[in-house]
């Protein structure tokens, strides 16, 4: 029997079927969850997404669940961005294989929950989280140091958090201080805290991971 190849108008058809054009681009999706109630973290609606690449961007709202989700992308590297009011940005870079299905979490929280310029007492306390899954971090190095000094052996007090992410220090002198947050496969995170005697008042931190690209 001789072979004879497939009509041009055919092998047109058969690209153009959506099997073929799911296996050629690939598909983003996550959960955004609020953090700011550390005691009991909660989907977070009305969040702004927008994931962009070299050819273009593509934006939509999380859903009453958290939840948002981008189909058909063209493979490439891509930037997902998330912003809310009074909660800041959010990005995450990341590399998109034909057919793949990549999931991008994130766990926002309100800016002064962050740290900044935030006006606490002789004491400082909180609890630190993924800023992925809004897990709580045990064995995070928690140190206090005045502004303006970054010698790590200059550290007045630190500290390490608990099993249950909490960290604590007490009597601390009213000055400006800056709060560092270490730990193994997390960006570090600094927050300066001006300690004034007054009211208490905490300082939670939300670690971004190192984030794989792909």
């Amino acid at each position: 029997m001789r072979w004879s190849p497939m009509p041009m108008a055919a092998l047109v058809v058969l690209a153009t079927l959506p099997g073929v054009v799911r296996a050629q681009t690939g598909t983003i999706i996550g959960t955004v969850t609020d953090g700011s109630d550390v005691s009991a973290p909660a989907p977070l609606p009305g969040v702004a997404v927008e994931v962009a690449s070299a050819v273009g961007s593509r934006s939509a709202i999380t859903d009453s669940n958290g939840g948002y989700e981008f189909t058909a992308l063209q493979s490439g590297r891509y930037t997902v961005r998330f912003g809310f009011p009074a909660f800041g940005n959010e990005e995450r870079p990341l590399d998109l294989a034909p057919g793949s299905l990549r999931e991008v979490d994130v766990c926002m929280a309100p800016r002064n929950i962050i740290g900044a310029g935030l006006t606490a007492a002789a004491n400082i306390t909180g609890v630190v989280r993924d800023n992925r899954t809004c897990r709580v971090l045990d064995d995070v190095t928690v140190e206090v140091r005045r502004q303006g000094v970054d010698d790590r052996s200059a550290a007045i007090v630190s500290t390490t958090t608990s099993r249950d992410g909490t960290y604590e220090f007490h009597q601390l002198t009213q000055d400006d201080y800056t709060v560092t947050f270490r730990a193994e496969n997390y960006e570090e995170i600094r927050s300066p805290v001006e300690v004034r005697l007054g009211s208490a008042q905490p300082l939670h931190a939300y670690m971004p991971p190192r984030f794989r690209l792909s």
